[in-house]
């Protein structure tokens, strides 16, 4: 009687007042200002009452993905590499087509992404070595794919490091269960990212690539689920 004596007036009150006030959550209310003593199976009761969907306690993968998405753009470090040759290359024998020895340049200069220039023919170098003389540039279009130019990048030529694919998305496999870990409520998602081909990519044939499953951690707080690591 003492319970619904309390419930009276505020189901009254949701009602004049069109609030979506669910029941289970009002009956919990009574059954606390009643000094009713099981609070925490009541509360797990009121929230099977009230439907308990994993879009009001859970973890979304829609938030999911757009906040590993985000990290991921902040940290700018997902991106697949290729090593060019570029600037003084020699071709053996004199007359041989540049693809056969350095494909990759050649490629990238046919796509106007290098300018390559035969620079002089039929040289001789040391022991009656014969060989053709290119060079290759780096264009204005090619160089916002530039990590760095080194003679280290190469065995004996110097090299262009290039990037060939980068991230463009995430690719939510599951969404873990919340569940207790160390004092706080936690959520384990898996993923994939994905990577998709640049211009300089796309030109060599590069394909769009996913990485291994990685593993993200969320901890809910009272405004919502953040990405912990």
């Amino acid at each position: 009687m003492i319970i619904l004596t309390y419930l009276r007036p505020l189901l009254k009150l949701a009602e004049d007042r069109k609030k979506r006030l669910s029941v289970s959550w009002l009956l919990v209310v009574s059954l606390v200002f009643a000094g009713y003593g099981g609070g925490d199976e009541v509360v797990r009761a009121a929230a099977a009452q009230g439907g308990g969907s994993r879009a009001a306690s859970g973890l979304s993968r829609d938030e999911a993905r757009r906040q590993i998405k985000a990290a991921h753009i902040a940290q700018s470090d997902d991106s697949v590499i290729e090593r060019i040759p570029v600037n003084e290359l020699s071709v053996e024998p004199p007359g041989s087509p540049l693809a056969n020895t350095y494909p990759k340049t050649a490629l990238l200069g046919t796509a106007g992404l290098l300018q390559v220039d035969l620079i002089a023919s039929n040289r001789r170098h040391g022991n009656m070595r014969y060989y053709d003389h290119y060079k290759a540039t780096v264009t204005e279009k090619f160089a916002p794919f530039v990590i760095r130019i080194s003679t280290m990048s190469c065995m004996n030529d110097e090299c262009a490091v290039v990037i060939v694919a980068k991230f463009s998305d995430v690719d939510i496999l599951g969404v873990g269960e919340p569940a207790p870990d160390s004092g706080r409520i936690v959520s384990v998602v898996d993923y994939k990212v994905v990577l998709s081909p640049t211009e300089v990519g796309k030109t060599l044939g590069t394909g769009q690539t996913t990485s291994e499953t990685k593993h993200a951690r969320f901890v809910r707080y009272d405004d919502g689920w953040r990405l912990v690591n």
